[in-house]
């Protein structure tokens, strides 16, 4: 059965227990990260999600709140070795 992680449900301004809007969506055949304002592969460890199943990333638009830990996720990635 599919599911919904929430990772951060923020608007634009994030506080200290609000990240900016991001989510995972679980099924069967995968993990799909939808949004990465901030950092994911710290909330992702947080929520019990390794970073390695994550399998495709959706942006819904182009605001920094949405892309703007996009940087930060390609760095993780290489750094783990991972394309």
């Amino acid at each position: 059965m599919a599911s919904v992680k929430i990772l951060g449900s923020a608007y634009a301004t994030p506080n200290t227990q609000h990240e900016n809007t991001h989510f995972v969506l679980q099924g069967s055949h995968g993990n799909i990260l939808v949004d990465c304002g901030a950092n994911p592969t710290v909330r992702l460890e947080q929520a019990g999600i390794s970073f390695d199943s994550i399998e495709h990333v959706i942006f819904t638009h182009f605001h920094p709140d949405h892309v703007g830990g996009a940087p930060l996720m390609l760095m993780s990635m290489w750094l783990m070795g991972r394309t």
